[in-house]
């Protein structure tokens, strides 16, 4: 599958329009894909692609925080959120690191 499959694919996942049980395995699917693909994403030079679908979902999951009051959903959701923030750190930084000229 190459990078602009798969960053279709996950924004597929990411735009389902299903259960909220569904989203969240679709975003926990996202997250493992956006962990395990990180060099492909470098070495690519698609850094800003995968923090742009890190940003993305974690917008999806603030929307969802806001329509539910469920404890355990909660817990969830924000977890699965600053699993987010930080791949969005990664790959920002990485994004920051390819941006710049060589010496």
């Amino acid at each position: 599958m190459s990078a602009l499959d798969t960053k279709n694919r996950l924004y597929d996942l990411l735009n389902a329009n299903v259960p909220d049980d569904v989203k969240l395995s679709n975003i926990g699917e996202i997250i493992t894909v956006l962990t395990h693909t990180e060099g492909v994403w470098i070495e690519l030079r698609y850094a800003y692609k995968a923090c742009e679908i890190a940003s993305a979902t974690r917008h999806r999951i603030d929307e969802m925080l806001a329509e539910t009051t469920h404890p355990k959903r909660v817990k969830r959701l924000v977890a699965l959120r600053d699993k987010l923030i930080s791949l969005e750190r990664t790959y920002f930084g990485h994004q920051q690191t390819l941006n710049r000229p060589a010496a």
